[in-house]
């Protein structure tokens, strides 16, 4: 488990990209979500020690992030994964290794063969990685987080640039390498979360807006989303009524996804009502317009 206790980070003076973050990390996979600026990458690196803390802890098993110790627990695999192009594939896993594996060498080997046959990359081992597709490349980066067997593992936009086709793949690469670890993915693909999250972390703006499991996120919206269809001249007076999520317009008619305790009644304004079934982007949305929520 890791814990994050009233973490703010500045690149300038009192402009914080991160404002008092409080979070605990669970074991399984934790979803982080935001849109672009919200402080996604500044949390990651405050994690990874790649930028020094400023004000607050982040501790890995009681661990903090200065002691020398934390690093030997972590695995960070950044978004683009092209060290040594050249190289063939297990002479990278090899480097890595010598890196912070802390195994001799027949060990390493050992651990190498064991790693590749687990990401399924063993056929590819002589080949070179500026060869390789974008999802072998994944997967070999995958390769390389897991050497060492580490606790905490970060994964900066893993499915970022992969063939939707072989994506669903590439989940059940991850699910099956990083069973039973704490797992941290950073992602924009929102197809992400209902593939692999166990639970889910919402930031905006350097805060958090949201912070649950994934069942709890999923069902936020469930018995209070309607699809309402009104007239275009109307939508004016709908969104000054009701929480509108998004519209959608067809000619003269506009469908709006409303956010509602109860149903919206016919009226003047409305046409029909139907209810609604809430993706993740309608969650998503929600929480980017609502207030501070925890699940």
């Amino acid at each position: 488990m890791l814990e994050i206790k009233g973490l703010s980070y500045s690149y300038r003076r009192n402009i914080p990209v991160l404002h008092n973050i409080n979070l605990v990390i669970k074991n399984g996979f934790n979803l982080l979500i935001g849109e672009n600026g919200s402080g996604k990458t500044t949390l990651i690196k405050n994690l990874t020690s790649i930028l020094p803390l400023q004000q607050g802890e982040i501790l890995l098993d009681n661990l903090s992030v200065t002691c020398p110790e934390y690093k030997k627990k972590i695995s960070y695999l950044p978004q683009s994964f092209d060290v040594y192009p050249t190289l063939p594939v297990k002479e990278i896993l090899r480097f890595v290794a010598s890196a912070k594996s802390g195994l001799n060498k027949s060990e390493q080997e050992e651990h190498i063969s064991k790693i590749m046959d687990l990401t399924n990359i063993t056929e590819y081992a002589q080949k070179k990685l500026k060869d390789c597709s974008e999802g072998m490349r994944r997967r070999v980066g995958i390769a390389s987080a897991l050497i060492g067997n580490p606790d905490f593992v970060v994964l900066d936009e893993p499915t970022a640039g992969i063939d939707p086709k072989e994506r669903i793949q590439f989940y059940k690469t991850l699910r099956t390498c990083f069973n039973g670890k704490t797992v941290l993915i950073s992602t924009h693909i929102l197809d992400d979360i209902d593939f692999l999250a166990t639970n889910v972390i919402m930031l905006s703006q350097g805060c958090i807006k949201y912070t649950g499991d994934y069942a709890a996120f999923r069902s936020t919206l469930k018995g209070k989303l309607f699809e309402a269809t009104c007239d275009l001249q109307k939508l004016s007076s709908i969104i000054q009524k009701y929480h509108v999520l998004s519209t959608s317009i067809t000619g003269e008619l506009v469908t709006c996804k409303i956010v509602s305790e109860e149903a919206p009644q016919h009226d003047s304004q409305i046409i029909s009502v139907v209810a609604s079934e809430a993706s993740v982007e309608d969650i998503w949305l929600y929480f980017q317009g609502g207030d501070t929520r925890n699940g």
